[in-house]
């Protein structure tokens, strides 16, 4: 089993209580050898913001090379720079907004309106509120070649009123053929999203979750037309309508921030691939390869959480998991690279096991194997998520799963009359909480007494004793569900009319869950 922590050379909490990639010590950029935009981290501007009355007016166009891409109709100022005063106070160490320093560049960043709708049924979206930024690219984004954009986000409380607590956003990017499609839209009305007119297309979106840190994120466009300008917003869906329970937000906005653009085609970004050196998902036993790099070192990841130990280039992955994701820290030359995550999915069938002798009594159901998502057992013709079973005979059973793995069981299964002296003990039982096989107990018609059965598990470790033949073991011990596998029990009796002597029995019995 690979032990695993949050851990990262001088790394620092974002507040989760972990250190992980999300931090700012830990992330690595994705790196574009040339960037298709210009003042791609708002450093170039004109002036610092001012306001001009409730619309702050004068804030739409401060950034070198951007436009404010909708028309305006008031609301929040867009561009931010801790050079400027009003900016320090707000954003600064110690400002009313908790805005996670160092930013991800430089001094400045934007904010933009997540989009204003009344809380009203049926309200459409072309006329809520959404912000835009835009750029008048300096190269044609080329029909059905590959683009990706990456930067980074973020959302930030008020401290004074916790407006704004949300916790992920989404971030859009349109594209169009003519550099005059921006702004869109009619001032002092909501427009909704820039495929509400005409020529805009959707190139691509993606989910941020961002609890109040800098996260780097990053999209892959699809381009269907030549496009020469690009607007980066919410995308077309119906905005956030409020929450009461999430501090002072209502239906009127949500703001978050962006920083660090860079849009280049997809090979001139710096990505790193993982490649699987040996093992599938039937049968596990996985070797990964970090990308080369002369004097490189690594930081393995699994689920964004540190494999502590594994620094190596090749990390082998034993232990069972039915779905993780894998990343690689590459460090070289005081640079260094996450690369792209690595799905490793792990079968559950391995670790199934179905008795291959069992017996019950006539008129009972013998339920085997237990039910695990995506497995589907087939026997004699039938189908089903679990095998049940009402006469004797020996089964072939295959129980097969949605990863394309399989695995083959032969069972005897043998239907007892349970009339007479005797007690019989099923060799299996399923506490599952389906109502069928719950407990382990004896069964007998003829009067007993002195009768005591006990449960041990394979430690020796007693886990149920009763001398009441109507009760049974549900499979627990102090509260809590013991495991699949093999247990041991040891019965004592009495024929109550004729025997003086006691009888004693002793087997195992399997919990299928």
């Amino acid at each position: 089993m690979l032990s695993a922590q949050e851990i990262c050379d001088n790394g620092k909490d974002d507040g989760d209580g972990w250190i992980d990639l999300k931090d700012p010590d830990c992330q690595c950029r994705w790196q574009a050898t040339k960037n298709i935009l210009l003042n791609p981290s708002f450093e170039e501007y004109k002036h610092c913001p001012t306001e001009d009355g409730p619309s702050y007016l004068k804030n739409y166009d401060i950034a070198e090379h951007w436009l404010f891409g909708v028309q305006p109709n008031g609301g929040i100022a867009f561009y931010h720079n801790l050079a400027c005063s009003r900016d320090s106070l707000d954003y600064g160490t110690g400002g009313t907004i908790s805005l996670q320093l160092p930013l991800p560049d430089g001094n400045a960043f934007i904010s933009l309106i997540r989009g204003a709708t009344p809380s009203l049924p049926g309200f459409p979206e072309n006329l809520s509120t959404k912000y835009y930024v835009a750029q008048c690219l300096q190269e044609t984004l080329i029909k059905d070649r590959n683009y990706t954009l990456s930067f980074y986000g973020g959302i930030f409380t008020n401290k004074n009123t916790n407006r704004f607590a949300l916790d992920s956003f989404t971030v859009a990017v349109f594209g169009h053929m003519d550099c005059n499609a921006v702004p869109f839209g009619s001032a002092n009305r909501g427009n909704g999203c820039p495929a509400n007119y005409d020529g805009w297309i959707l190139l691509g979106k993606t989910t941020v979750v961002s609890p109040f840190v800098w996260v780097p994120a990053r999209m892959d466009l699809t381009i269907p037309t030549d496009i020469n300008v690009i607007e980066i917003g919410q995308d077309c869906s119906l905005p956030y309508t409020g929450d009461t329970t999430r501090g002072s937000i209502w239906a009127y906005s949500s703001v978050y921030y962006l920083d660090n653009f860079q849009l280049a085609e997809t090979k001139d970004f710096d990505f790193k691939y993982i490649t699987l050196q040996n093992g599938d998902a039937c049968s596990g036993d996985y070797v990964l390869k970090a990308p080369s790099g002369t004097n490189a070192t690594y930081q393995w990841y699994k689920d964004s959480i540190a494999l502590v130990g594994e620094k190596d280039s090749i990390l082998y992955v034993p232990e069972p998991s039915s779905t993780a994701h894998y990343n690689v820290q590459i460090t070289k030359g005081g640079r260094c690279q996450i690369s792209e995550p690595l799905l490793i999915q792990r079968s559950l069938l391995p670790a199934l096991q179905i008795p291959a002798d069992t017996f019950s009594c006539v008129g009972d159901t013998i339920r085997l194997g237990r039910r695990l998502p995506g497995v589907i057992y087939s026997w004699n013709g039938k189908q089903d998520t679990i095998v049940h079973l009402t006469e004797t005979g020996n089964y072939n059973i295959t129980a097969s799963d949605s990863l394309g793995c399989t695995k083959d069981f032969s069972v005897h299964v043998d239907f007892k009359d349970c009339i007479g002296c005797k007690i019989f003990i099923p060799s299996a039982f399923t506490p599952n909480g389906d109502g069928l096989n719950e407990v382990l107990k004896g069964y007998s018609n003829c009067p007993i007494e002195n009768y005591q059965l006990q449960i041990f598990n394979r430690w020796g470790q007693k886990l149920f004793e009763t001398n009441d033949l109507s009760k049974g073991w549900d499979g627990t011990f102090n509260g809590k569900k013991e495991p699949v596998g093999i247990y041991i029990y040891l019965l004592q009796f009495k024929n109550s009319h004729n025997d003086k002597n006691y009888k004693t029995a002793k087997g195992t019995v399997a919990i299928i869950r």
